[in-house]
């Protein structure tokens, strides 16, 4: 093998590596609540109605002639909120993903909603391209390169979804190739920053990060040009030339996201809202948000804490090279296996400027690690190829051997590092094969009829019946939802031909910075009603204090007579206050012992039907007594609706496990109707709005469902849910014929109910027939539910155990809790395949 023919065999192992790598971290499964809002953003842009000329800039006006429709409005939100009534109004919709949007639209519109799903697998394997480019111009060797471009884009994969961030994504990479083309005496090639800064600004909001690049680019550079002189060792100064081609770009930086954004001003002025003051913290509260050492939020992060680790060894690696070796230097005799001076090298400043504003932002918030991960990979593979020269030039002239050494294991050493590429570029494109196909083709553990696009957003997590319900049934007036679910919301409903608003606003979406108020968001999260889990050792805490005041635990008032003495002294309420936050059933009781003294001292008498009603009424006037209302909404379901009839809320969809505690108060109160439930969804009517009466006066039989399954399960459920006896059975009864579709609420309910009306041969009947059924289904494997399947036969007999044991039937205990660990143990096994958990 020639010398040329080895560089070549190397370089595209290096880039089967980088390309194996890039799929790899492309393919994960995450939730696409970002997607809908794009594809509902995108659609409202192209077909709403041209809005009035009032309050909109030269720029939208234009875009309306290309049948683009942008303006401040938000179609989907709130349209008033009674508190921060001024804020709400005057506030500014200024969606700077709008081109993103209307791309990620129309391309689903005209190729399928699988396009989107290759937009995404491209956009990431161009970034990967341009990423190993940049770091071959900064100096690095190709099997360093390589491997740490990899790492670089695989530390990203719980954070590269279908969303504008992998458009503006190229943007980044873009514009660092373009800088080290220009460090590298390409100043023209910077001139190519003109059109990037003119779409990124469009595209997404991360624009700014490339104005904070050029500012310290530039100032970096002007410090240099006295600084570099005095260390011609150390530090390469700036032309002259550069520095003022980097001044004119910041200026264009500055400039050109005003002229050619429909927003103007207000696009430069926006992105610093999610970093300043109260503001940022609020935002960075969100799960997706969160700082990237938060024990809990989105995306797995320890692998880019792992790559931060990394990058800063070898930048401490780096700098100890450099001020122990930067006397020493030699001219590589031979100079073709990593660059031709082998000896003493250079820093650029900059570039540690660079890692340390973007892990600032990584660190700040775990949205940023696909950022670090494009920004660093080819700041790290310069830094460890400089380390090496420099290591080797210490060798060179530590030891006089090493040189010959070199360069006769020059031609192994070559093959050994392309080898060992091939080898990780094979082990990747395996793992890609292997994961792919159990997260999108097999059919034992993926829906086949799910395309990929739905598969990868995890359309099933999606409250897809339900909305076909509120749409089918025409639900009108504002509804109350999941921030992740908004986007869905709004794109599968039906819109309004006049101005594109749906029938039915939601309260919040993925848009909250763009669209509302940071108040709003805080406004949300207190009506979501924060509940504490129960804590075995405040509830034994809570017993022996109760002991103190002779109050047993098996009394049937034990927890009234609690509350009697919490006003003895300031001491035994925050005693009583503190073991609420352990203890569920005491929290509820204790919250409607808050209100009814909150009553009295504001004048209104608690017995009084109107009271609840008329003290959320005075909010309108005093703000500061919402917020003492909100930690009483536990145990008060007659104030909770209330509260939301004073938001303007006629409807609320909620995740039932997510949001529990709001199913349970609107369960209990007799101002809310459950109307649609399955399982994971639950969608309730407010009785009190005008503009649902119709639907809440009609007989539920009567109203369109997806299917009779979410028919004789809602009705069912809702007659299950009465407090009447006669109607329990009847709801039993109803649920008791569904039994060829599993969902654990439906498994639950029975047993509960069935227990409750001490029908243990009835429990007994129907989980034993389950069993049979799921037990022939799990043998099938029937594609696309067997896992469903194996949940529900793992569920039968977890069921069937519980029954055994209070009938004191050991043997047969025995057998149904050993089978019910067994399908759950296969169950698991399969999930942990469809969630692709190797390699991150």
């Amino acid at each position: 093998m020639n010398n040329s023919s080895g560089k070549k065999w190397i370089l595209s192992s290096c880039l089967i590596l980088v390309f194996a790598a890039a799929l790899q971290s492309t393919n994960k499964q995450i939730g696409g609540g970002d997607t809908w809002i794009a594809l509902a953003c995108g659609q409202y842009h192209l077909n709403a109605n041209p809005p009035a000329p009032a309050e909109r800039t030269h720029q939208m006006q234009i875009l309306d002639l290309l049948g683009i429709h942008i303006s401040y409005e938000d179609p989907f939100g709130p349209q008033v909120s009674p508190v921060q009534s001024a804020s709400f109004k005057e506030r500014r919709w200024i969606n700077q993903n709008w081109l993103s949007h209307i791309i990620f639209y129309k391309m689903a519109v005209l190729f399928g909603e699988n396009s989107l799903v290759l937009l995404k697998f491209g956009m990431v394997l161009l970034i990967s391209v341009i990423l190993f480019r940049t770091a071959t111009i900064l100096g690095a060797h190709p099997v360093i390169a390589a491997p740490i471009t990899a790492f670089g884009l695989l530390q990203a994969r719980s954070f590269i979804d279908i969303r504008p961030h992998v458009l503006a994504a190229i943007m980044i990479a873009l514009m660092f190739l373009l800088l080290a083309q220009s460090r590298a005496g390409k100043e023209s090639r910077l001139f190519l920053m003109i059109p990037v800064m003119i779409f990124w600004p469009n595209l997404h909001g991360s624009f700014i990060y490339g104005v904070f690049i050029f500012i310290l680019t530039g100032f970096t550079a002007i410090i240099m040009t006295s600084v570099a002189p005095r260390f011609p060792s150390i530090f390469r100064p700036y032309p002259s030339s550069l520095i003022k081609k980097y001044l004119l770009f910041l200026l264009l930086g500055l400039a050109l996201p005003c002229l050619f954004s429909p927003y103007g001003i207000h696009n430069l002025s926006h992105p610093f809202s999610l970093v300043r003051g109260s503001e940022g913290e609020v935002y960075r509260s969100i799960t997706e948000w969160k700082p990237l050492l938060s024990g809990s939020g989105f995306g797995n992060t320890r692998p880019a804490l792992f790559f931060l680790s990394f990058t800063i060894c070898v930048i401490i690696v780096r700098l100890g090279c450099l001020f122990s070796n930067r006397d020493d230097s030699e001219k590589s005799d031979d100079g073709e296996q990593f660059s031709e001076r082998y000896g003493n090298v250079t820093i650029d400043p900059v570039h540690f400027l660079y890692f340390l504003l973007t892990m600032a932002l990584v660190l700040k918030s775990r949205r940023f690690v696909f950022l670090s991960g494009i920004v660093l990979a080819p700041l790290v593979s310069m830094w460890l190829q400089d380390s090496l020269k420099m290591i080797g030039s210490f060798l060179s002239s530590h030891y006089v051997g090493f040189n010959r050494w070199r360069r006769e294991q020059k031609s192994e050493i070559t093959t050994f590092l392309g080898l060992n590429v091939l080898c990780a570029a094979i082990f990747f494109l395996i793992l890609f094969g292997t994961s792919s196909y159990h997260l999108y083709f097999n059919p034992l553990i993926t829906n086949p009829d799910l395309s990929v696009f739905a598969e990868m957003i995890k359309l099933d997590q999606q409250p897809r019946q339900a909305v076909d319900f509120l749409k089918k049934n025409k639900v009108r007036g504002l509804l109350f939802n999941e921030w992740t679910e908004g986007g869905f919301i709004i794109h599968k409903q039906d819109h309004n031909h006049a101005d594109g608003s749906p029938y039915c606003r939601v309260f919040i979406d993925g848009r909250s910075q763009a669209a509302y108020p940071v108040q709003h968001l805080l406004n949300w999260e207190r009506l979501r009603v924060p509940f504490p889990a129960s804590k075995d050792f405040l509830r034994q805490e809570m017993f022996d204090f109760a002991h103190k005041y002779d109050i047993q635990p098996s009394d049937p008032a034990f927890y009234e007579k609690l509350i009697a003495i919490v006003d003895r002294s300031p001491k035994t309420f925050t005693q009583v206050n503190l073991y609420s936050q352990g203890d569920p059933k005491l929290f509820w009781k204790l919250n409607n012992y808050k209100l009814k003294k909150l009553l009295k001292k504001v004048g209104l008498d608690p017995n009084e039907p109107g009271s609840i009603k008329h003290l959320v009424d005075r909010c309108k006037r005093d703000q500061s007594l919402l917020l003492s209302l909100t930690p009483l909404f536990p145990g008060n379901p007659d104030l909770y609706a209330h509260v939301l009839e004073f938001w303007g809320i006629s409807a609320v969809l909620i995740r039932t496990k997510h949001s529990v505690e709001v199913f349970s108060l609107l369960l209990a109160s007799s101002d809310w109707q459950l109307f649609f439930l399955d399982g994971e969804h639950a969608l309730f009517l407010s009785r009190l709005d005008q503009r649902n009466q119709a639907l809440t006066k009609r007989n539920p039989e009567e109203l369109y469902y997806p299917d009779d399954f979410s028919r004789i399960f809602c009705t069912g459920y809702r007659l299950c849910s009465s407090p009447r006896l006669d109607k329990q059975v009847a709801g039993l009864r109803k649920l008791l014929s569904l039994k060829h579709r599993y969902i654990p609420l439906l498994h639950t309910t029975i047993l509960e109910i069935g227990l409750r009306l001490k029908l243990p041969e009835t429990i007994i009947a129907y989980f034993s027939e389950q069993r049979l059924i799921y037990t022939a289904r799990v043998k099938q494997k029937i594609p696309g539910s067997y896992i469903r399947d194996l949940s529900a036969l793992a569920s039968s007999c977890t069921a069937l155990t519980l029954m055994m044991y209070r009938l004191n039937r050991h043997e047969e205990h025995a057998a149904f809790h050993q089978e019910a660990v067994h399908y759950g143990k296969v169950k698991k096994k399969y999930e942990q395949k469809k969630r692709g958990t190797i390699f991150w």
